[in-house]
């Protein structure tokens, strides 16, 4: 019975030891993730000024 367990385990764990890591080559930065400043500005056309 232990050994079935063992096997069992091994059977559904392995794949995970040869998994691979997924990364996004060009991760796209957004403006209001920069923590270092309070505003950001938005791009394109508006009339008069917006307020979030």
């Amino acid at each position: 019975m232990n050994r079935k367990h063992i096997l069992l385990f091994l059977l559904l764990y392995s794949p995970m030891l040869f998994a691979q890591e997924v990364r996004v080559l060009n991760p796209i930065t957004w403006p209001e993730s920069d923590k270092d400043t309070a505003t950001y500005t938005v791009k394109g056309e508006r009339h008069g000024v917006s307020f979030f």
